[in-house]
């Protein structure tokens, strides 16, 4: 059983499902993707004809995922970027509830980094640029 909450996806498809196992997942609710965005991939869904429509699956409403610009501050900035979605973006209000496990924090956002959020990804163990 695999699941993805919260998170913002960037590769060369943002979505695709591509083998025969991963197709009979998907129809069967045993893979989920939940509460993420793809934005300004080569393609954001990959309807490649493997059996499944990625588009619509994705984009099924339960999901709540997003096909969006996350608008993030400065993400491509290579010496000190800036992770947080501004005003708009549609990551926040839209994080998952976590497991009641006591390992994960409750946030209203989608991804690792919120609006208001301190910019822990600039700590001394990162290092950006030279």
């Amino acid at each position: 059983y695999y699941n993805a909450y919260d998170r913002p996806v960037v590769y060369t498809a943002g979505f695709d499902v591509d083998n025969a196992e991963t197709v009979a997942r998907s129809a069967a609710d045993s893979m989920n993707v939940f509460n993420s965005i793809v934005f300004s991939n080569a393609k954001d869904i990959d309807d490649d004809g493997d059996g499944i429509d990625e588009q619509a699956w994705f984009t099924d409403a339960s999901r709540n995922n997003q096909i969006a610009d996350p608008l993030l501050a400065d993400p491509f900035n290579r010496t000190s970027p800036d992770f947080r979605p501004g005003s708009g973006s549609p990551a926040i209000g839209n994080g998952a509830t976590p497991p009641a496990d006591g390992w994960f924090d409750s946030v209203d956002f989608i991804g690792a980094v919120g609006s208001g959020a301190t910019e822990w990804y600039k700590a001394a163990w990162t290092r950006w640029g030279s």
